[in-house]
């Protein structure tokens, strides 16, 4: 059960991992983390499992938050897509 709720949870997180971010690095410490987090919360060791969270959230505002730019004007994804498509027609 505390596999599949920390994998669960991990899994939903994914989509609001900011685009450069590692993955990889997301998806280890997110999941060892919160498998010590339930594991310690399961054997009661409150003071533990605290700090455990306390870092978890830290995690999750640093994949998902930080460095967050505003988000682009039309006009710049407009110039952008006409940009990345000019590179596929030279690319095939």
């Amino acid at each position: 059960m505390m596999g599949g709720l920390v994998v669960g949870i991990g899994y939903r997180l994914e989509d609001w991992v900011r685009q450069s971010r590692s993955l990889l690095l997301w998806k280890t410490s997110f999941m060892t983390t919160g498998f010590a987090l339930v594991l310690s919360a399961l054997l009661r060791e409150w003071a533990t499992a605290s700090a455990l969270l306390l870092l978890e959230l830290g995690i999750v505002w640093w994949f998902v938050f930080a460095g967050v730019r505003e988000p682009m004007s039309k006009q710049e994804k407009g110039e952008r897509v006409l940009e990345i498509e000019g590179r596929m027609k030279k690319c095939c």
